[in-house]
């Protein structure tokens, strides 16, 4: 065997044995709340939360809330969420006391939307993942 053969084969086995043993990317949820602070009406979010999103979390889509009046809103960055199973939920009262726990749940926060799949018989609440921390 050539040289330049030996090379190559020592190349390619090495490739292959690093690309075997990498480990694979981090997946990096669809969206994700991050905390914000205080946000006090849509102008404010507006200007606050496309640099909160910035910080490597994704594109602001418009979607925030108050956790905490006066202390605390979160923003929604990135884009999607996930709808999660709440049994039956009858009016936005209810959904406002089950959808939080369903959200926590699945390490997510819910977005304040739910909505009947089944009438008299399932609801979901849609979640958000909180974002990584950052780096």
């Amino acid at each position: 065997m050539s040289r330049s053969t030996t090379v190559f084969t020592s190349l390619v086995f090495i490739f292959t044995l690093c690309t075997a043993v990498l480990p694979a990317a981090a997946e990096v949820p669809t969206s994700c709340v991050v905390k914000a602070g205080p946000i006090w009406h849509n102008a404010d979010a507006e200007r606050k939360c496309p640099e909160v999103c910035k910080n490597g979390y994704g594109p602001w889509g418009g979607g925030w809330w108050t956790t905490e009046p006066g202390k605390q809103s979160i923003c929604v960055c990135g884009t999607g969420a996930e709808a999660f199973d709440a049994g039956l939920i009858f009016n936005n009262d209810d959904a406002k006391k089950k959808c939080p726990g369903v959200c926590v749940a699945q390490n997510a926060a819910w977005n304040e939307h739910w909505w009947t799949t089944e009438p008299g018989k399932k609801s979901v609440c849609l979640c958000s993942n909180y974002c990584p921390p950052q780096k």
